[in-house]
């Protein structure tokens, strides 16, 4: 045998070495992340479809439909490529058919090429999602893990570009790279999701009304639903590239290798046929720069990239100008070393704060202007917060006034709008006459919008058809004695709360057109004065739960179906009715106004703050109010 013929043999061999080290760990990566990303995509997907209009406008969800139907199919994308892998791995084939996309790759560019196109576009996108990460994450130890991982495509992988072998050069980039994009794209989300899931579901039900919890678990899901163009753009391309570099890496490794023929007149050394397997020479992994001079640049390039992302992360989570203690949540915006507050909790009686405005603790200066969710308590607020104060806030997501005693809150005297983002507002607690000026130019985005506790006797047509876009509507304890016809024609409305007023009727279909609420799916009419079932509507939106507790109900209509209040569909508690024999629907209240729902739900219910209802199961307990309230 020529010298030719044995280095030629000996590489084959070392070739099919390495191919074998490398097969599980390659098929390994490959079914986990087909399947796992397969179940997070359709999961994603699935989310959009399935929820409702003011949870998608909660989550800025940027065009869901489109969005839901593309991460559908890259759900889609991930099953096919599970099913190849699974074809492979079950028929080994003498040959590897490219793929189109590879067929197309190798014919207009090197495997070399390939490899460094592959990790430029890893690293563009990868980088991209760990700094948009960073206005998301309020955790500093998950935003600077997530940093490293990036870092780790610049610092690590593009060493292995120089490694002296083919196949261990390919399978090393290549299955790194894939490795770190499951742990970003997939295993990450996942695990964030499912920390808030699982605090929900199986610590308490009731979190989701705390202040904190909900913007933590906003902002987590702004990061993981697509927010823009470009957002959408790098999920797509790093899941395309993904599937294509592992089919590329499954087929390396399920190709049959052909069967050794030597020619007639040549015999294969002994020690190949009978000998004992060769070990494998450790020099494949060695890295070769000479004659790859014009990589070193890109080397270069990736790891002064990858130091500028440790950098950067570094510098932001922990060479941070500190936030005043009232900041209870802050991100770490790379690029940028102020006070990132995204969370603000003003308790003015316990910090003894006098005056009737708390401008300067919400000043840019000292919280930055990354301002998510406003909660001020117990603060003598009778013109509320100017919407000039509010104005540098353009992520400003919630407002919330509670026992701030405000009577008026006027329009801004230069014409200055409210943040286009605000998607939720609320007061409880007021000595309020009149709906607020300002109320009748909220943004288009609001979603929530709660007024509790007043002296409001009617509101305005004109006012009312501003809130037209609302989801969630609620005005309790205002002393209401009518609602304007215009609610019949509030496609949006998908919660009604009209607890504690004094309605004997509520206009939800319109006597002319017949139109309601389309997305209607719960009405709070309780302790009202309705003396009867309002049958026309509870007949009429079937699928929507009527709580018309506390009412003065002595009796029911005979066409009513009683499996509406066997399902607590309709519900009655403490009335006349229920009153009247024990049943096993109606169930006790310990106040008029204190529905069961409110006690122990993370939110101070001042109808619920007394011994009757066990001081509301401690949710007014950080408001610092006495027990003779």
């Amino acid at each position: 045998m020529s010298r030719l013929q044995r280095s030629s043999l000996r590489a084959s061999v070392t070739s099919a070495q390495l191919t074998t080290l490398f097969k599980t760990p390659i098929l390994v990566l490959a079914f986990t992340r087909h399947v796992t990303s397969a179940v997070y995509f359709a999961t994603i997907s699935v989310t959009y479809k399935s929820a409702n209009q003011e949870d998608l406008r909660s989550v800025q969800a940027y065009a869901p439909g489109i969005v839901g139907t593309i991460m559908g199919l890259l759900s889609l994308m991930h099953v096919y490529g599970l099913a190849w892998t699974v074809r492979r791995v079950c028929c080994l084939q003498r040959r590897g058919a490219a793929s189109p996309v590879g067929r197309f790759l190798n014919s207009i560019m090197s495997p070399t090429t390939q490899l460094t196109l592959f990790h430029t576009i890893d690293v563009v996108s990868q980088s991209y999602q760990a700094g948009r990460m960073s206005f998301f994450l309020v955790d500093r130890r998950y935003a600077m893990s997530f940093a490293l991982l990036v870092s780790a495509y610049c610092l690590v992988t593009p060493w292995f570009l120089f490694t002296k072998h083919t196949v261990a050069r390919r399978s090393l980039v290549l299955l790194i790279n894939n490795a770190l994009g499951f742990v970003l794209n997939s295993a990450f989300p996942i695990a964030l999701f499912i920390f808030q899931a699982l605090r929900l579901v199986i610590l308490d039900r009731h979190v989701q009304n705390d202040d904190k919890f909900v913007t933590v678990s906003l902002l987590i899901g702004r990061y993981i639903m697509v927010s823009s163009p470009a957002d959408l753009f790098s999920k797509i391309a790093s899941q395309c590239l993904s599937c294509v570099s592992i089919r590329s890496l499954v087929q390396s490794v399920t190709t049959k290798a052909p069967s050794a023929r030597y020619p007639s007149r040549y015999s294969p050394p002994a020690a190949i046929v009978c000998g004992p397997p060769a070990a494998l020479p450790l020099d494949s992994f060695s890295l070769q720069f000479r004659h790859r001079r014009h990589m070193l640049w890109y080397l270069i390039a990736n790891l002064a990239w990858g130091i500028t992302i440790v950098a950067c992360a570094g510098a932001a989570n922990f060479l941070r100008t500190p936030c005043p203690d009232y900041c209870m949540l802050a991100t770490s915006p790379w690029l940028d070393l102020t006070c990132s507050c995204v969370h603000v909790e003003l308790n003015c009686a316990l910090r003894g704060i006098r005056g009737t405005t708390v401008d300067e603790y919400i000043r840019p200066r000292d919280i930055g202007t990354s301002l998510f969710t406003l909660n001020v308590r117990r603060c003598d607020l009778p013109h509320g917060v100017p919407i000039a104060a509010l104005q540098p806030f353009q992520s400003l997501f919630a407002v919330f006034l509670y026992m701030t005693n405000i009577t008026d809150w006027p329009l801004d005297p230069i014409g200055l709008t409210w943040p286009p983002s605000l998607t939720v507002l609320h007061i409880r607690g007021s000595n309020l006459q009149h709906i607020p000026q300002a109320f009748a130019v909220l943004p288009p985005n609001i979603v929530y919008l709660r007024v509790e506790g007043g002296h409001i006797t009617s509101i305005p047509d004109a006012m009312f058809i501003a809130w037209a876009n609302v989801s969630s509507l609620s005005l309790s304890n205002l002393q209401l004695a009518q609602i304007p016809s215009s609610i019949a024609t509030f496609q949006e409305l998908v919660s009604l709360e009209l607890r504690g007023n004094e309605l004997t009727n509520v206009p939800l279909i319109d006597p002319v057109t017949g139109t309601s609420p389309s997305l209607l799916t719960s009405v709070d009419l309780s302790a009202n004065h309705f003396d009867h079932v309002p049958l026309d509507f509870v007949m009429l939106l079937p699928g929507v739960q009527f709580e018309l507790s506390s009412n003065p109900i002595a009796a029911l209509p005979p066409s009513l179906n009683p499996q509406l209040l066997t399902t607590r569909q309709l519900i009655l508690d403490d009335t006349p009715f229920c009153n009247s024999a024990a049943l096993s629907y109606c169930l006790p209240k310990c106040a008029k106004q204190c529905e069961t729902q409110l006690l122990g739900d993370y939110r101070c219910d001042m109808v619920c703050y007394s011994g009757a209802c066990n001081w509301d199961y401690g949710d007014c307990s950080s408001f610092g109010l006495s027990l003779d309230v």
